[in-house]
């Protein structure tokens, strides 16, 4: 892996319960050398991102990518 290259990168991630749409569009990539500090108030959808992330949630839209690799489709376990 190249020196600053993203070890983990989200891309148009959209997510919805119903007619809730709680992630719409996110996009961010996060270098092996960074730590990233998700802030905002109850209700904004931190948690619900990490799940998404994680695989404990699939994505209504987007892929999540872990070095270089789709993980999008993995569930947590595999991830």
């Amino acid at each position: 892996m190249l020196p600053n290259a993203a070890i983990l990168d989200a891309a148009g991630i959209h997510k919805r319960f119903g007619a809730l749409v709680v992630l719409d569009d996110i996009d961010f990539a996060m270098g092996a050398d960074e730590a990233v500090g998700i802030v905002g108030p109850n209700g904004a959808g931190k948690t619900t991102l990490l799940s998404v992330l994680s695989g404990a949630y699939p994505p209504s839209a987007g892929t999540v990518a872990f070095k270089g690799g789709d993980v999008t489709a993995l569930p947590a376990t595999a991830r």
